[in-house]
């Protein structure tokens, strides 16, 4: 079954077109604005049209365009940015999220309807058309009017009846109304009550999206009177093909019911990733320019351009698909080439690559935003890794909490250390602020100055079944220098990340300890090979390979990510190309430069594999790095 015609319909989204104007249907735009005198201009005085709908976070924002009669074609080309949204259309790009208390009114009044009479072939007598053109359409009706759309949010304050049945009642009077729409005081309170309501129309009638419900109510009445508010709502086309009977212009749609089947998969592909940029991009207005700390600024550079890098490739995705959508509207490709674009290598795995990049700006953001508060208040933030070099070396929490002791000494002042995570924050959200409260007013009461840190414990949350505040006096601090002078001082750097030691001495196997035996054996395996062999994948393996018991037992946890790595693997059938990532930013670990050693510098990694023996294995860079 095919649809072919010679006419079509579009709603106006470009309302500069008049009578004459030439239109591209494969791009759904206006190419040519000429101006022909209506031969009929009728007024019509139809009912006006009104609907109410309620949101549906399951619905994806394109779809709500069928509400206000804007067909599966047109809507394919707002989806691909072929056409701007502007007018109703605009709600594509709302930024609030879209749930069930939310309620859509749309309204729409018609005023006239002006067409050209024509005679097929003779086109030339009414119009003198380019020689070359890409129009494949000629506007020959238009329906002039106006449409508004209101996005009613339902906040928890409102009785969800009460909103509904005035809702109601504005629509009934919509509905049969040619003129002033009578509210009573009652019904005029509730819908002043009514906050954060987005309107879009045409910038004849409401140039400012945050216009309130009644301003629109009120002004209805002049916008229905007076034309100049009135702009083009529907045009019909015909073919120029038909129109001047002349096989030179484009040929008309012919859509099977596999094409348009094939030519939704589009929409079934770009919708996840829209969403997935939209969230980003709402996460990344909240995030500042710049920060106190140096790797947090660094780390957000990195983020940023990463995020750049994936919309570039998306955008060229896009491309592919509108030049290919235009070209399958104009019958000179087949509808199995949008297959094989968003099954490319290249684009096949941008939904992931999206999604796993939101899910890890989140985490980002929310220790940044931990970070930047410790900071504010006097509190130095430290990361488990920057002094244990494994969190994952089989240490008992007395050995760990014994090393924090020595490393996080200062002879100047008392400490107080904070044992915490991202796991006890989340599940003990009260009593966190409790001991954060309490840390503050320790800070600013006390007489002898004190250095407040807090140890996160995220990277190893087994380790940490509860919070724990250990203090440190002064006595206690200048013992633990003596006892242990050659300890490893803090590290400086803040960062969230996980950071390496870089000493060939591990603070785990210098630390003196009763219960350990004073005879251990330390294995030292140096990794050496070609650039992309796969060293720092090797030890990444082996820590997981010790953490877990099972293949079973690792899939069920997060896997474990000792230094940062990338790789390509082939999945399916086609042996599809797929880049993975695992782990944060490392200034040590570099994937910008083809050809070079990805690993930039020496590092050891040290595991107690029992009391009585060490490993310790040393990752070099690559050989036969180009420089």
């Amino acid at each position: 079954m095919t649809s072919e015609s010679y006419v079509i319909e579009r709603k106006a989204i470009d309302i500069s077109g008049r009578l004459g104007s030439l239109y591209d249907a494969s791009y759904d735009r206006l190419t040519n604005n000429y101006s022909i005198e209506a031969s009929n201009v009728q007024i019509l005085n139809e009912p006006s049209i009104c609907r109410i709908f309620s949101g549906d976070q399951s619905i994806d924002l394109i779809t709500y365009l069928r509400e206000m009669d804007i067909n599966d074609d047109l809507r394919q080309s707002i989806l691909l940015r072929m056409v701007n949204p502007s007018g109703v259309s605009s709600l594509v790009n709302h930024n609030q999220p879209i749930h069930a208390n939310i309620r859509f009114l749309y309204y729409s009044y018609r005023s006239k309807e002006e067409e050209l009479n024509f005679t097929a072939g003779k086109l030339d007598q009414i119009i003198r058309l380019p020689s070359s053109t890409r129009a494949t359409h000629m506007i020959t009706k238009i329906i002039w009017g106006i449409e508004i759309l209101c996005i009613i949010p339902i906040s928890n304050n409102h009785s969800m009846k009460t909103i509904d049945n005035l809702l109601e009642t504005i629509f009934n009077r919509l509905q049969n109304s040619r003129g002033n729409i009578h509210l009573t005081n009652i019904e005029k309170r509730q819908i002043d009550e009514l906050i954060n309501v987005t309107i879009y129309s045409s910038e004849t009638c409401i140039d400012n999206p945050n216009t309130s419900l009644l301003v629109v109510l009120n002004k209805l009445n002049d916008w229905q009177k007076y034309t100049n508010f009135h702009h083009p709502l529907i045009y019909t086309m015909h073919s120029l093909r038909w129109l001047n009977n002349n096989d030179q212009f484009p040929v008309t749609y012919n859509l099977t019911d596999q094409i348009r089947y094939d030519v939704e998969q589009i929409q079934t592909f770009i919708i996840p990733i829209d969403t997935s940029i939209k969230d980003v991009q709402q996460l990344l207005e909240k995030i500042p320019e710049t920060f106190s700390d140096p790797t947090l600024n660094q780390q957000w550079t990195h983020y940023k351009e990463e995020f750049s890098t994936l919309l570039e490739t998306y955008e060229n995705c896009r491309k592919c698909l509108r030049k290919t959508l235009s070209d399958i509207r104009q019958n000179a490709c087949k509808s199995i080439q949008i297959n094989k674009i968003i099954s490319d290598p290249r684009y096949s795995s941008l939904k992931t690559n999206f999604k796993d990049f939101y899910q890890q700006i989140h985490r980002w953001f929310s220790k940044m935003m931990l970070i930047e508060q410790l900071i504010n208040d006097q509190i130095q933030y430290v990361n488990i890794l920057d002094i244990i070099p494994h969190e994952h070396s089989f240490m008992t929490m007395e050995d760990i909490d014994a090393i924090l002791k020595c490393s996080l000494t200062n002879k100047h002042s008392s400490v107080i250390l904070w044992y915490s995570s991202d796991h006890l924050k989340r599940r003990k959200p009260d009593k966190w602020k409790e001991i954060y409260q309490r840390l503050i007013i320790e800070k600013q009461k006390t007489t002898q100055e004190t250095s407040c840190i807090y140890v996160d414990f995220s990277p190893c949350n087994k380790k940490l079944q509860d919070f724990n505040v250990v203090q440190l006096p002064i006595e206690l601090t200048s013992k633990l220098r003596r006892d242990h002078p050659k300890e490893r001082p803090l590290p400086s750097a803040s960062s969230p990340t996980l950071h390496r030691s870089t000493k060939q001495r591990s603070l785990v196997s210098s630390l003196p300890s009763e219960r350990k035996s004073s005879s251990v054996t330390e294995i030292n395996v140096l990794l050496m090979g070609e650039t992309g062999v796969g060293k720092s994948t090797f030890i990444n393996a082996f820590v997981n390979y010790l953490m877990f018991d099972t293949l079973e037992h690792a899939e069920q946890h997060e896997p474990i990510v000792l230094i940062p790595v990338s790789f390509l693997i082939t999945t399916g059938d086609q042996f599809d190309e797929c880049t993975i990532k695992f782990g944060d930013v490392d200034s040590n670990e570099n994937y910008e430069h083809q050809g070079q050693s990805v690993t930039q510098q020496c590092k050891s990694y040290v595991f107690n594999l029992n009391e009585r023996l060490l490993l310790r294995l040393i990752d070099t860079p690559g050989m036969g790095d180009t420089r």
